[in-house]
């Protein structure tokens, strides 16, 4: 149990360090999805004209 326990307080700083890398690669991901995304294919299909209705 000795072993285990030096590997993980060995893990914790490098856990630690990559934390904010986690977080900011999520928020990041999902302002893209929800708002950049949509906006550019907005602009790539606006000079296509609207489909007849029936």
């Amino acid at each position: 149990m000795d072993r285990a326990r030096f590997v993980a307080q060995q893990a914790r700083p490098q856990l630690a360090a990559s934390s904010p890398v986690v977080i900011g690669g999520v928020v990041s991901s999902t302002l893209l999805t929800l708002l950049v995304l949509p906006v550019l294919y907005r602009l790539a299909h606006r000079d296509r004209e609207p489909a007849p209705e029936p």
